[in-house]
C-alpha cells in the first residue's frame, strides 16, 4: 500500500468516529478509487467488528486467583532484592548505620590499645617499654595503655 499516510490517518479517524466531514469525503473518494486501500479498510473495519463483538465476553470470577496459583512461588531473596530496588534512599541509610555504628564500635575499645612513640633503641617486652641501661634517648618517649621503665637516661628537646 503505497498511499499517502493521512489516508491511513483518516482510515483511524473514521473507525474511531473522530473524523472530520472533510476528511471523511477525501477517504471516501480514495477508498472508490483504491482497490488496495479499500480492502485494508475493510480488514480494519472487520478487526474493529471483532472485538467489539467480544466485549460481553467476561473471565470467570476465580480466573486471577488460579492463574497467580499457577505461577511460580517467589523467592525470598528475590523480594528482598526487590525491596532493596524500589527503595534506594532507605538502603542508602541502613548502610549508612551500620557502617557508622561499626566504626563507632571499632573505636570505642581503641584506648586499650598499647602504643610507643617509634624511637631508637627501645626496647619493648609485652606492654613494657625499657630504655636500656647505658643508651640516652633524646626526645619524649610517649607511651599509652603500658608500662616504661627506664633505666638509661631520656634528654627532652
Amino acid at each position: 500500500m503505497n498511499c499517502h499516510e493521512e489516508i491511513i490517518e483518516y482510515m483511524h479517524d473514521y473507525l474511531d468516529e473522530d473524523i472530520k466531514p472533510e476528511h471523511k469525503e477525501v477517504l471516501r473518494k480514495h477508498l472508490h478509487d483504491c482497490a488496495e486501500c479499500r480492502d485494508y479498510f475493510h480488514e480494519m473495519k472487520k478487526a474493529v467488528a471483532l472485538v467489539q463483538s467480544t466485549s460481553h465476553i467476561k473471565a470467570p470470577d476465580d480466573f486471577t486467583a488460579k492463574v497467580m496459583a499457577q505461577l511460580p512461588k517467589e523467592t525470598k531473596t528475590t523480594g528482598a532484592k526487590r525491596w532493596f530496588k524500589s527503595h534506594p534512599f532507605m538502603t542508602a541509610a541502613a548502610m549508612f548505620i551500620i557502617l557508622m555504628t561499626g566504626s563507632v564500635f571499632s573505636t570505642y575499645n581503641q584506648d586499650e590499645h598499647f602504643s610507643v612513640s617509634k624511637q631508637p633503641n627501645l626496647v619493648v617486652e609485652g606492654e613494657t617499654v625499657i630504655v636500656p641501661e647505658g643508651e640516652t634517648i633524646k626526645g619524649n618517649v610517649v607511651v599509652q595503655n603500658g608500662n616504661i621503665q627506664i633505666d638509661g637516661e631520656v634528654e627532652e628537646m
